[in-house]
């Protein structure tokens, strides 16, 4: 049904115009009743709004709110908020967990050096990738034995359960604050959900596990992997060599990357390092070595110079041809598109002292052109 023009127009108001400026002028200009208390320092638990009276935050309700950033380790974990650990495939950041885990339990220094400082108390681990027996024997080389240093969510008790998020996001929050829980470690990231980790859904994740970090005021340590390197991308790392979405690193105030700068020595010192620090300047990189008992801390490894483009074609020649031989003609359009000339090509061939034969390439040291050669 329609209403004609006219009828609307002409609709008697409940009182004239002049009488309901007045009294809106007079409401404006009373003092406010209700509305939002002041935020209570430290705490997470905003006062429901009412439904149709938005009333806008000034900044000092933010600082209390928030507060000053606080930190767990200085310049490398805050409190109340995420930190993302990165690394390739055995650069030691489980290993690294465990010295954090004597840090928050025992009172150790802090793998830089600094004394620990801050309220002491377990770590709930949830760790998803099948690495619990590896923790346990580390931390008992550590001294650590089978005290409650370490606590591992399980709804039904189970010491094999798998937690899975977000779906556990609610266990996990009600148990670290249970049991005063210093830190939650989540080892690792993309074994603890089945989302894409391209995908716009990391957000909600990230989101949940952010908003626990502020409610129990504790740090959440993430640890992640990097994505493979190209031959054109430089040994250290950068925020896009994180694997998956932009959204990880966006709601981390803190990432922190572990690399070796020989990429193919295990043995190699590990460098760690700041790769975002939303709270303060970038704290000075250190390094370790892995050993039989823990890790021995030490100064940060410091790469010998620039890579030259030889060096670049090298490494690409060595990845390649690590496990049987190849077409040059393979190995030269594979170069290619990855920058690398073909002058520059045969220079690290010279430099590796590879073997051609029948159109293939090979590496000799490692005796794999005769056992896999087949032209």
């Amino acid at each position: 049904m329609t209403w004609p023009l006219d009828s609307l127009l002409n609709v008697p108001m409940s009182e004239p115009v002049e009488v309901t400026l007045e009294r809106l002028k007079k409401e404006a200009q009373a003092p406010r009743q209700g509305g939002l208390e002041p935020l209570t320092e430290g705490r997470n638990e905003v006062p429901a709004i009412p439904v149709g009276k938005a009333k806008a935050v000034g900044l000092g309700a933010v600082r209390s709110f928030y507060g000053s950033a606080r930190w767990a380790w200085p310049s490398w974990v805050p409190i109340g908020h995420l930190t993302l650990f990165v690394g390739p495939q055995g650069a030691g950041k489980s290993f690294f967990m465990c010295h954090l885990i004597a840090s928050f339990w025992r009172g150790d220094p802090w793998p830089d050096g600094q004394p620990f400082e801050g309220q002491r108390g377990p770590v709930l681990l949830l760790d998803t990738e099948e690495m619990r027996g590896a923790y346990a024997e580390r931390l008992a080389a550590l001294g650590i034995g089978d005290g409650e240093a370490v606590l591992l969510p399980s709804p039904d008790g189970s010491p094999t359960y798998i937690p899975r998020l977000p779906r556990d996001l609610g266990m996990v929050e009600a148990l670290a604050a249970s049991q005063g829980c210093a830190a939650i470690i989540v080892d690792s990231l993309g074994g603890a959900h089945a989302l894409d980790e391209n995908s716009a859904a990391m957000r909600s994740l990230l989101q949940g596990l952010s908003a626990t970090a502020a409610k129990l005021q504790i740090p959440v340590l993430l640890v992640h992997h990097l994505r493979k390197r190209s031959v054109l991308e430089d040994l250290a790392p950068t925020l896009d060599r994180i694997r998956g979405s932009s959204t990880i690193s966006q709601y981390c105030r803190s990432v922190v990357a572990l690399y070796r700068l020989e990429e193919r020595d295990q043995t190699a010192p590990v460098r760690v390092e700041s790769l975002k620090s939303s709270f303060c300047a970038p704290p000075e990189p250190f390094g370790f070595t892995i050993g039989e008992r823990g890790l021995t801390f030490h100064d940060a490894p410091e790469e010998e110079g620039p890579q030259t483009a030889v060096d670049r074609a090298a490494e690409f020649l060595e990845a390649a041809l690590e496990h049987h031989p190849e077409k040059f003609a393979v190995l030269l359009e594979k170069a290619e598109e990855q920058g690398i000339s073909r002058a520059t090509l045969y220079r690290a061939k010279e430099r590796l002292n590879i073997v051609a034969r029948d159109g293939f390439w090979g590496l000799p040291t490692k005796g794999n052109f005769t056992t896999h050669y087949s032209p």
